[in-house]
């Protein structure tokens, strides 16, 4: 007897190889969606498991910075160094003349008006420069009230009293704006005028590189001043340049002490209200400068004052603004980058949660005092403002 054999066909054997393709494939995207699916679920259980042991707070790195400033109204000779340059103590870092020996030497009856009244622009500007940002930030919030009102006319909850009322208010704003930021420009101009002004008087004397000459030799020794370094530092920022007038109390440049012991390094972190709980253990806090890099820091003091949150940290699932400030020291005997020591660097502490509840170290408390209190009685009635009654 013969053996039956199946033949299939080229098409049938087609299909079947399609299937089994499909079948395949459909077979690795389940593994890769399993396995997506379990790196999910590992990830959200690090997460929770995280947030259950560990809190973390944002900050910044703080030390001391050292502005030098102007002794007197000066006119600086020669910026001696560069942003960058490390300066040991004693290092010459400008030379300078003082203002009143040039003036007492040079046309004392004409020059002393110009410097006065550019000073006191300075100050008009310096002024106009403090009142900006409240202006600013008055106008934004008058702004804000109007957007509200104008939706309450447009649901007809009130009328257009209190909008023109605000538009009023708003253009008043806007045009003391103006005023101070035009005090700004022109205490600028009219600083530029009284230096050329004094270049063309010191053209015009018997020494004509008086005053702005780079040439130090029309100036005897006694006139001559130079500013040193107080500390082996490093410069930071420089402000002026050679042959500038400087007046009083001006920053003339910024440098960094090299002794960070001595310039209170530290770190300073934002604690919303409901976070202060976990300061109870911060013995073994982590500075996370880095994914690299972490340090660690023991509290020093929580409650040193209450900040805005800066506008980049704030939360956008919590309506706190302001928060607790905490600073934390450094543990010694830490080896630390040099870059690291830079004011206002950002970080993230972390603080253990378990540590806390397991090992409590309670924050300061205060009785608050009941002498001067005890005999006040709360009112049952309401003070009545209206005078005919």
């Amino acid at each position: 007897m013969n053996e039956f054999q199946f033949n299939s066909t080229p098409q049938e054997q087609a299909m079947s190889d399609m299937l089994k393709s499909q079948s395949h494939r459909l077979a690795r995207q389940q593994i890769i969606f399993a396995l997506i699916f379990l790196l999910v679920i590992a990830l959200a259980a690090y997460y929770i498991i995280t947030r259950m042991i560990w809190v973390i707070y944002d900050g910044y790195i703080t030390i001391d910075e050292n502005p030098i400033s102007a002794v007197d109204d000066i006119y600086i000779l020669k910026v001696n160094k560069e942003i960058g340059e490390v300066v040991h103590k004693g290092d010459t870092l400008y030379s300078y003349v003082l203002l009143g020996n040039i003036v007492n030497q040079y046309d004392p009856n004409i020059l002393p008006s110009a410097v006065k009244e550019t000073h006191d622009m300075e100050v008009q500007a310096q002024l106009a420069k403090e009142e900006i940002p409240v202006l600013r930030t008055r106008l934004a919030e008058l702004k804000k009230q109007k957007a509200s009102e104008s939706s309450d006319i447009y649901y007809g909850l009130t009328d257009n009293t209190k909008r023109n009322a605000l538009d009023a208010e708003i253009a008043e704003v806007e045009e003391e704006l103006r005023k101070q930021a035009n005090k700004v420009e022109i205490y600028a101009k009219a600083k530029n005028t009284t230096y050329n002004f004094m270049a063309r008087r010191g053209a015009a004397t018997n020494n004509a590189d008086m005053p702005y000459s780079s040439n130090t030799s029309i100036y005897s020794q006694g006139l001559i001043h130079y500013c040193c370094a107080p500390a082996d530092a490093y410069i930071t920022k420089i402000n002026v340049s050679d042959r500038t007038l400087v007046f009083k109390s001006q920053e003339v440049m910024t440098i960094q002490h090299t002794d960070y012991a001595a310039c209170h390094l530290g770190v300073i972190i934002y604690v919303p209200n409901d976070k202060v709980k976990y300061m109870e253990s911060p013995d073994d806090a982590d500075v996370i400068i880095n994914k690299d890099l972490e340090l660690k820091a023991k509290l020093q003091m929580a409650g040193l004052r209450v900040e805005e949150i800066p506008k980049h940290l704030q939360s956008n699932f919590s309506h706190d603004t302001n928060a607790v400030v905490a600073v934390f020291t450094l543990n010694p005997n830490q080896r630390v980058p040099a870059w690291v020591m830079s004011n206002k660097l950002p970080v993230r502490v972390r603080i253990n949660k378990i540590s806390a509840m397991l090992d409590p170290k309670p924050l300061p408390m205060y009785t608050i005092p009941v002498e001067k209190n005890q005999n006040v009685v709360r009112s049952s009635k309401l003070i009545s403002t209206d005078k005919s009654k």
